[in-house]
C-alpha cells in the first residue's frame, strides 16, 4: 500500500493490486490481473492477462486499461501510462 512498492504473484488467475504512487506490480500466472491505484506505476502481466494503471488528466484520476494479446500489449513486459495509454515502461 505503500509508496514505491514492489508486489508480485505467481500462480494462473492471480490478483495483484497495489496503493502507493511509483508502484512496481508485476503478475506471472496466465489470466491474472494487475492493478495500481497510485499515480506514475507500472504494471506486467503474462499472457491472457490484464493491466489496470490509474492516471492524472490535469483535471481528474482516470484508469488506463490493457489486455494482453490486444492493442500491442505483450506478456511479460512493463507498460506505464502515457497520455492515458498504456507503453512499454
Amino acid at each position: 500500500a505503500g509508496h514505491s512498492a514492489t508486489n508480485a504473484s505467481a500462480g494462473d488467475s492471480a490478483t495483484n493490486a497495489s496503493a502507493g504512487h511509483y508502484a512496481t506490480n508485476e503478475a506471472k500466472g496466465k489470466d491474472s490481473v494487475v492493478v495500481a491505484a497510485g499515480l506514475y506505476s507500472v504494471a506486467s502481466c503474462a499472457e491472457g492477462g490484464a493491466i489496470a494503471l490509474a492516471w492524472h488528466d490535469g483535471n481528474r484520476p482516470r484508469i488506463a486499461v490493457g489486455y494482453v494479446g490486444e492493442d500491442g500489449i505483450e506478456p511479460n513486459v512493463f507498460y506505464k501510462v502515457e497520455n492515458g495509454k498504456l507503453v512499454k515502461a
